[in-house]
């Protein structure tokens, strides 16, 4: 995933915090190890170190670690430069233009691999949210992911398709594709994730899933110890072993001889 947006070999790391959001720590510990030790030589090895905080609360809960996709979006575009060459290329009439469309950027890179599930957290838990000196309002992000997901190329879509090319990077698509859970997680079984599109697919397919299993309570969540809790308990467990599965199954492919 990563490659494909960066000419540098780049090492995520996620670290559980106490802090209440998520958020991404731009960092380039070997410039510091260059400029202090100019003689040193790394032999080569000059990775990107991406570090992503993610509140402990959420920990086991994949499902709910959705804005990681968001983060990584941040990362993209601060590592490019995106966001500021769109400034040049349109000039943002206020700082807190050029500030939103950061916000803008992160979510259609979210939405692009993860789908809606990227931005229906955001409608949860601040549906009518104004907008800020720091953030556009929950209404103006919701519409834009709308678009690009419904493939119109409304608002600055188009002005971040324009920078993604003249900056030589991919264009925002869609990467992802929707995995069939209801026979596996039915059954209380884990999801064999087929590739990599699924992998980023399977979190809006849980998503919607786990929103169906609850307002439906159509077997097997119909014992009475079906809470809302557990519900959620067992779905975000699901998901999230199938993805630890799908990793398990690539370190051994990729480490397989021939």
């Amino acid at each position: 995933m990563i490659p494909k947006w960066s000419k540098r070999d780049c090492l995520i790391t996620t670290a559980l915090t106490d802090e209440r959001d998520f958020h991404f720590r731009p960092t380039d510990p070997w410039a510091f190890v260059k400029a202090a030790l100019p003689k040193y030589d790394t032999a080569g090895f000059d990775p990107l170190l991406v570090q992503l905080g993610v509140p402990r609360v959420y920990s086991h809960k994949p499902l709910y670690c959705v804005p990681l996709y968001h983060e990584l979006g941040h990362f993209v575009d601060v590592s490019n430069g995106v966001t500021n060459l769109s400034s040049l290329i349109q000039r943002p009439n206020s700082a807190w233009e050029l500030q939103h469309r950061l916000e803008h950027f992160a979510d259609l890179f979210a939405a692009a691999y993860i789908g809606r599930c990227s931005i229906r957290a955001l409608e949860i838990i601040a549906p009518n949210n104004a907008t800020s000196a720091t953030h556009p309002s929950t209404a103006d992000r919701v519409a834009l992911v709308e678009d690009f997901l419904a493939g119109r190329s409304n608002g600055l879509i188009p002005l971040f398709q324009t920078c993604l090319q003249h900056l030589g990077l991919p264009p925002l698509q869609i990467e992802h594709s929707a995995p069939v859970l209801r026979p596996a997680f039915d059954d209380i079984r884990t999801h064999a994730i087929a590739n990599k599109s699924e992998l980023h697919g399977i979190f809006n397919a849980a998503w919607e899933y786990l929103e169906d299993a609850l307002d439906n309570r159509s077997a097997p969540w119909i014992a009475p110890n079906s809470t809302i809790a557990e519900i959620e308990r067992v779905v975000n467990d699901l998901t999230e072993k199938s993805i630890r599965n799908a990793s398990i199954r690539e370190r051994w492919d990729s480490g397989a001889t021939p």
